[in-house]
């Protein structure tokens, strides 16, 4: 099979469940890849062929196609120019990691394509059972113990038939003269109402259960919501990527982290506002300023999409408009431009509950409709009567869309705001010192970097705060510059310092083989528990994947506007900066309003 697996869930259960097989692991970029082909065939191991493309190498025709032949009275496959014994417990399992391939038919004819990319019901159903693991273990622990059992028992049932099948079928004679078939069919009986009745029990002990895990839904629903919202991030930015796994662990850390409380509604609310708030600041230091809006404004717009307070076609006519096919008569196109006009006719035919007889209004009131559009900060004004008080906020925002669509930007952050809280709608600062404790020996930081800004002189301070100036290496990459970047790593792995390895972007033809070496901190692991990789790089489509989807992003970009600057000046402040309580003769009274 090939299998679509961005999140990498098909990896792992094949991991898991092939693993005692003696699971072999390839990829196409492996120089030696063939060998352990002919290798596994030959053997009868299970193979798995990791990260392809949309174009599968040739080479693996015979297998695909399993073009066999016996030759000798052996069962040969011809794999380039060597015929290969081929054993029948061979398997081969292929992945992919990207999200939407494009195969050619030909590809679609020589594999079976399985779809394993994670769904919203499905995640929530995981992280339900992360949240009831950890708020409810006893609930978890029996409910495991329930599904072995009583799979166990419905196995014990079906090989108990086939046996007396076979024995029907083998008997010779008249059946009831066949006194071993006649004591089976006895014992299968009396072993079959027991496993009956156990199987009855336990399908009733685990209705009560998953009542009990219900209970906990809405987190995990929660949870779910912010994951695919997360994921799509990348849409705006290939930098953008974020693994299942990495969510999950903070998904996990939140669970933990949060305020307890006996009362579970209580306790529910604690922990959704806690998660929604802890994903943001997480995620959001690693987007740029442009993008952060657009994510809070996601975030919120999921949440209330989930509960039904914004409607899909509200949903749909914020995004795309609408169109009407026959539109009124425009009262006076000088006031009312004819685009704007027909735009108004469409939200009156689109959302009727809400602007029914909005054309007529408009046609009615046309010179308050004008003020109000013509306002410097419509969005901070009251909207003509009586759809000031009969319309919500996101049905303010739709009206704004057609007469001022450049002010939405304002209105989406008062939105955000009302709906999630300020602190949605503002940038948190980047702090080295915060970060760094969520940093491990296998996940890189990542510093995504625009047009004229330069994080090093930072991180330099921070080396020299940690204690670790002495142990900073630091290179930038460039032609020829990859290999005296990878003998740096296995230097520094070893004596736990960290490694700065700059402009990632201007060596492209590298990047696999670091996603290679940032794949072995995890497989083989690292002799220092203090080594750091640090990267910085500029957007790119070359960058590994993997090492985003792993690593911890941040963005540094030049401080946009005064507060800003002041934020970024004061966040980089060090502790001697600050310690200057003497000598300042009054000053702080007179300046520290």
């Amino acid at each position: 099979p090939l299998m679509i697996d961005p999140q990498m869930q098909a990896n792992k259960w094949i991991k898991n469940s092939e693993e005692q097989n003696g699971l072999r692991l390839i990829k196409l970029s492996d120089g030696k890849y063939l060998q352990t082909l002919e290798a596994c065939v030959r053997n009868g191991n299970p193979l798995l062929l990791e990260d392809v493309q949309e174009d599968l190498d040739p080479a693996l025709e015979p297998i695909l196609m399993k073009q066999l032949f016996k030759q000798g009275g052996r069962l040969l496959i011809r794999l380039g120019e060597n015929d290969v014994d081929y054993d029948e417990n061979f398997r081969f399992y292929i992945t992919t990691k990207l999200p939407n391939p494009h195969y050619l038919p030909d590809v679609c004819i020589k594999a079976t394509i399985i779809n394993f990319m994670i769904t919203l019901d499905g995640l929530e159903d995981q992280l339900l059972g992360d949240v009831v693991r950890k708020e409810r273990p006893d609930l978890e622990v029996a409910k495991d113990k329930l599904v072995v059992s009583m799979a166990n028992d419905k196995k014990q049932l079906g090989e108990l038939q086939d046996k007396v099948l076979k024995l029907l079928k083998d008997a010779e004679g008249m059946v009831l003269d066949n006194e071993p078939l006649i004591n089976t069919l006895q014992q299968s009986k009396v072993t079959s109402t027991m496993i009956n009745k156990r199987v009855a029990e336990a399908e009733e002990t685990n209705a009560s259960i998953a009542t009990a895990r219900e209970g906990y839904r809405k987190a995990a629903t929660r949870g779910s919501l912010l994951y695919f919202v997360i994921a799509d991030l990348s849409n705006m930015d290939p930098m953008y990527q974020y693994s299942l796994e990495y969510f999950k662990l903070m998904f996990n850390s939140c669970i933990d982290a949060s305020d307890k409380s006996d009362d579970l509604e209580a306790r529910l609310q604690i922990l959704m506002a806690y998660v929604t708030k802890f994903l943001y600041l997480n995620v959001c230091r690693g987007l740029f300023e442009r993008h952060k809006l657009v994510f809070s404004f996601l975030i919120t717009s999921s949440i209330l999409r989930n509960s039904s307070e914004i409607k899909a076609l509200e949903w749909n006519f914020l995004l795309r408009g609408g169109l009407s096919l026959a539109p009124p008569k425009n009262p006076d196109p000088a006031v009312m431009a004819q685009p704007i006009w027909e735009a108004c006719a469409a939200i009156q035919e689109a959302l009727p509950e809400q602007f029914g007889g909005f054309t007529d209004h408009i046609r009615d009131h046309l010179k308050e409709w004008k003020v109000w559009s013509s306002a410097d900060s419509p969005h901070l004004m009251a909207m003509p009567a009586p759809y000031n008080n009969s319309l919500n906020s996101f049905h303010k925002m739709c009206a704004l869309k057609l007469f001022r669509e450049e002010k939405l930007v304002f209105a989406t952050e008062m939105y955000v705001a009302e709906k999630m809280g300020k602190e949605f709608t503002e940038s948190p600062p980047i702090v080295l010192a915060e970060v760094f404790p969520d940093s491990k020996t296998t996940s890189p930081i990542i510093f995504v970097l625009t047009a004229g800004s330069d994080p090093t002189g930072s991180l330099i301070k921070f080396a020299e705060e940690m204690g670790f100036l002495q142990k900073f290496q630091s290179i930038s990459l460039g032609q020829g510059q990859g290999p005296v970047a990878e003998k740096l790593i296995a230097q520094s792995t070893k004596k736990g310092e960290w490694v700065c390895l700059m402009n990632c972007h201007l060596c492209t033809s590298w990047m696999p083989a670091l996603e290679k070496i940032v794949e072995n901190f995890t497989t083989q692991g690292v002799d220092d528990e203090n080594f750091r990789l640090w990267l910085t790089s500029q957007p790119s489509t070359f960058f590994p994947v993997a090492v985003l989807q792993g690593g911890i992003k941040l963005t540094n970009e030049p401080p946009r506007g005064m507060r800003a600057n002041l934020i970024g000046t004061f966040t980089n402040l060090g502790a001697v900066e600050w310690d200057c309580q003497t000598g300042r003769d009054g000053r702080d009274e007179l300046y520290w309003k």
